[in-house]
């Protein structure tokens, strides 16, 4: 997939559709107040045990390590966040499962996150609003974009002298557990045995 991104200024009342996977990637450059708004989706439970499943293994390399390591593989949200223990971790999954199954908690849930093109002429018809796609960055700019926010190329440009958070092995190993090929034959195991 090419190095792309998208840049747009957003004013007081303008709303940004952020297609699914890509919400992690949304970055305000200047303090703002958002409000944001998850679609639920049928798979989201399924995509509730892949996060489980990375939690868990990424977790298990942080418990003890230094407060360097665990900025270096963790999320800022999820340094206050570990599980002190893995069954701890699975009873938060446990809860938010059947949080999600239980009727006080039921949403309608949406098979799909996009609107056909029939269906979003209809709605645009309707509602009379002005909807533009948003242009692609020229791929230096964001190129630069991604630098100028990476923590790992902070770490990379670092002098001789200091040390790395992690070994590029152990990195290259964690990366390898958690890639997505992985999660998905993790994932089939788990349930072949489950309705075995």
């Amino acid at each position: 997939m090419p190095l792309r991104g998208i840049s747009c200024r957003a004013y007081w009342s303008i709303a940004i559709i952020v297609p699914r996977h890509w919400w992690h990637y949304v970055e305000a450059t200047e303090t703002s107040l958002s409000l944001n708004y998850w679609v639920p989706l049928k798979d989201d439970m399924d995509l509730a045990l892949d996060e489980f499943l990375v939690n868990h293994i990424v977790e298990s390399f942080v418990k003890g390590e230094s407060e360097q390591t665990k900025q270096y593989l963790l999320n800022p949200n999820q340094l206050e966040d570990i599980s002190s223990t893995p069954s701890e971790l699975y009873a938060q999954f446990q809860q938010a499962v059947q949080n999600a199954e239980s009727e006080e908690h039921k949403r309608k849930l949406w098979e799909t996150d996009y609107l056909t093109q029939s269906k979003f002429r209809e709605l645009l018809a309707r509602v009379r609003l002005t909807v533009r796609h948003l242009e692609v960055m020229p791929k230096e700019e964001y190129k630069l974009l991604l630098e100028s926010n990476s923590k790992r190329l902070q770490t990379e440009t670092r002098t001789a002298t200091e040390s790395w958070p992690i070994s590029s092995t152990l990195e290259l190993l964690i990366s390898s557990m958690c890639a997505p090929r992985t999660i998905a034959g993790m994932k089939r195991e788990f349930f072949r045995r489950l309705y075995t």
